[in-house]
C-alpha cells in the first residue's frame, strides 16, 4: 500500500471511500438498526480496555495480562467509543447506561489498585462521553475480585461470573448485557457461563484476541454470539453484522480508532497498524457490498413497478 495511510491523515474514509454515492449513503440514516434494547456494557480492563504490555503486579500474572502490542496502560484505539456505541444503541432518546467493569483486581487492594475517578480508565470513558456531548456518562459499577483469586487463578472467571449475576439482580429486568473480555485468562469461562445461564439477558460476548498467532472461530451459546476481535474496528464491524450496532455507530468507532491510533504516534506499517488497516478494509468491503445489494433491490423494485 502506497501513499498516506488513514492514520497519517486521520481520515480513513478518504483512503477507502472513493465513491461519492457510497460516501453519501454512509453518512445517511439507517432504517434497520439494532432495536431499542437498553444495553448495559460490562468490560474487563487489562488486555481488554488497556494493554498490559505484559507487565504484572508483584510478579502475579493475574493482576496484569500478556498482550505486548502496545505499551503498558495504553488504551486500545476505539475501546471507549465502542463501549459508548453499544450502550447508546443508536438511540438518542435516552441517556446510555454507564459502563461497568469486572476486574480480577482484589477488593482488598482497592487503595492500591482501585478504580477511582482519576484512574485512566475512568478518565477515558468520561472524556469519550464529553466528546460525544454526554457530560454525565462514564464509568459505573466497579466489580472487583478477591485476594484468594490470585492464589487460585481459575477462580477469577467464577468471581467475575458471580459479580455480574449479582449486578443483573440489581438492575431493571429489561436491561440487556454485553460482556467484553479477552482470551488471555479466564474471561471466556465467565462469559460462556453467562450466555448459558442468562440467555434472556445477555446479547453477546466479545473476546479480544491477545495471542498473536491464535486462530478462533465464532460460535453461539443458546443462540447468543461469541464474537472474537483483534481491533475495536473489527469488533464494531462484527457488532454491525450481528445488529448490535447501527452503521453510524460502527463508523464512529472506526473514526475514533484511527484518531487515537494517530495520537499514539504509531505507523500503519507496524503490526498494530496492519491489524487496524485489515479491519478497516473489511469494513469498507462490507459497506460496499451492502450498498450494492440495496441498490440492486431498489432497481428490481423499480422494474416491477
Amino acid at each position: 500500500m502506497s501513499g498516506r495511510s488513514p492514520m497519517d491523515t486521520g481520515r480513513w474514509r478518504k483512503h477507502y471511500v472513493k465513491d461519492r454515492i457510497l460516501e453519501e449513503w454512509m453518512a445517511g440514516n439507517e432504517t434497520d438498526s439494532n432495536g431499542k434494547d437498553v444495553i448495559k456494557v460490562i468490560s474487563d480492563i487489562d488486555d481488554t480496555i488497556c494493554c498490559s504490555g505484559g507487565q504484572n503486579f508483584l510478579w502475579l500474572p493475574i493482576s496484569g495480562g500478556i498482550d505486548q502490542r502496545f505499551y503498558h496502560g495504553v488504551a486500545y484505539p476505539g475501546a471507549y467509543q465502542f463501549g459508548l456505541e453499544l450502550a447508546r444503541s443508536c438511540d438518542s432518546e435516552y441517556s446510555p447506561l454507564r459502563v461497568s467493569v469486572a476486574t480480577a483486581r482484589p477488593k482488598e487492594l482497592e487503595p492500591i489498585l482501585g478504580l477511582n475517578e482519576d484512574h485512566r480508565v475512568a478518565v477515558g470513558y468520561r472524556r469519550c462521553g464529553e466528546l460525544n456531548g454526554l457530560h454525565d456518562w462514564g464509568l459505573g459499577e466497579r466489580l472487583y475480585g478477591c485476594i484468594i483469586d490470585w492464589l487460585f487463578l481459575p477462580r477469577t472467571g467464577h468471581t467475575k461470573y458471580e459479580n455480574i449475576i449479582n449486578l443483573s439482580r440489581q438492575v431493571d429486568p429489561g436491561v440487556k448485557f454485553v460482556f467484553i473480555g479477552d482470551t488471555g485468562q479466564y474471561d471466556p469461562v465467565a462469559g460462556m457461563r453467562l450466555l448459558q445461564d442468562l440467555p434472556e439477558r445477555m446479547r453477546a460476548l466479545f473476546l479480544h484476541v491477545v495471542h498473536t498467532e491464535e486462530e478462533v472461530a465464532e460460535a453461539r451459546v443458546r443462540g447468543r454470539p461469541i464474537i472474537y476481535f483483534r481491533t475495536y474496528v473489527g469488533a464494531a464491524v462484527k457488532a454491525w453484522q450481528h445488529r448490535l450496532l447501527c452503521r453510524k455507530a460502527m463508523l464512529n468507532v472506526c473514526d475514533a480508532a484511527c484518531r487515537e491510533f494517530t495520537e499514539l504516534g504509531l505507523r500503519f506499517q507496524s503490526v498494530q497498524g496492519q491489524e487496524l488497516l485489515r479491519d478497516l478494509k473489511r469494513c469498507w468491503m462490507l459497506l460496499h457490498e451492502e450498498r450494492s445489494k440495496l441498490t440492486s433491490m431498489n432497481g428490481a423494485t423499480s422494474v416491477r413497478r
